[in-house]
């Protein structure tokens, strides 16, 4: 037997604490709860308009707008703890494709809360909608930021077919146009709509690439549904700046999408449940709200039953993961 080199020491291990080190409250919150919470708060502004458009009773959209409004505000008081412990976590959580889902997620949802509180407090409303399309900008801007850095290296992708979750920072502030719109900014929502529709647009055509040459995994497949975002939006934009026809069309565009997804559902979800599936739920609620405001309101029904259905499932499913610390696990979560 040979002898062991000169010098050779082995590693030594710090002792192991005992007890073991509790986590700290809420340092280990995932982002991807937004994933999910994000399609919700979209589906309650959907009902609550279809309820107006009928005329009927808003008892029910608006007890369910407590509800995910006092939800929201907790998940997203959970995130900012998280990251007010240690800020250098939005890196770490935009170099994992859930975590970075969640994180634009969660600002879009921000625009939707603004928007959910301004029958009752239109000036909040304004706020809220503002900071949320100021934290979506500057997360933009911190992402491509690392994407330029690693440019030579490591990107923080995760994978390397085109990426449908860029949709969620390309198209997420066309959630504020209608609002801009509604108070006079039309300059600005016109240019913030430029901005936005054309890399969402690029981003499709990569995809629809992307769907021809069979880069989709499998686990990854139902985040091609966010690929209806910026066709849904672009039909309420359209119809915000009066252009009935474009917006019509669009629709009819986004609707035909959905159905070809729905086509291939045994596709899209062979790999099972994952918390990506919380992704779905947005952009299908984006469909429903478009055929809305251009007075589908059968078909728009049509649309909004069953994405509710399914999102509650989801959602139940997601959030049942988070106490016990799953979810962090399953979507790589780094402590703060």
């Amino acid at each position: 037997m040979s002898d062991d080199p000169a010098g050779f020491r082995p590693k030594r291990f710090p002792v192991p604490e005992f007890p073991p080190r509790k986590t700290a409250l809420f340092a280990r919150t995932p982002p991807v709860i937004f994933t999910a919470l994000v399609g919700v708060m979209a589906i309650q502004l959907v009902a609550r308009q279809l309820l107006v458009q009928a005329d009927l009773p808003l008892a029910a959209a608006d007890a369910a707008a407590g509800i995910l409004l006092a939800l929201w505000l907790f998940c997203i008081f959970a995130l900012i703890v998280r990251i007010g412990r240690r800020a250098t976590v939005i890196a770490d959580d935009l170099r994992v494709l859930a975590s970075r889902n969640g994180l634009f997620s969660a600002t879009i949802s921000g625009m939707i809360a603004g928007q959910m509180i301004a029958p009752y407090a239109p000036r909040a409303s304004l706020v809220l909608v503002v900071l949320a399309m100021v934290a979506h900008l500057i997360m933009a801007l911190v992402f491509f930021t690392l994407v330029w850095r690693n440019r030579r290296g490591t990107a923080p992708h995760s994978w390397a077919w085109p990426d449908p979750g860029m949709q969620l920072i390309y198209a997420g502030p066309l959630v504020a146009v209608p609002t801009l719109i509604g108070l006079g900014w039309t300059g600005l929502a016109a240019a913030l709509s430029v901005i936005c529709l054309v890399p969402a647009s690029l981003c499709l055509l990569a995809g629809a690439i992307g769907l021809l040459r069979q880069q989709n995994p499998a686990p990854l497949r139902p985040m091609l549904l966010l690929h209806l975002a910026p066709v849904a939006l672009a039909s309420i934009v359209a119809l915000s700046f009066g252009y009935e026809m474009a917006a019509a069309i669009l629709g009819l565009v986004a609707l035909l999408l959905l159905f070809g997804m729905v086509a291939a559902v045994s596709w899209l979800t062979r790999a099972g449940f994952t918390p990506i599936w919380g992704s779905v739920i947005w952009p299908v609620a984006l469909v429903a709200e478009a055929l809305a405001k251009g007075g589908a309101l059968g078909t728009s029904a049509a649309v909004l039953i069953p994405i509710s259905a399914f999102a509650l499932v989801v959602c139940w499913r997601i959030f049942r993961l988070w106490p016990k610390g799953k979810l962090a696990d399953m979507t790589n979560v780094q402590a703060s």
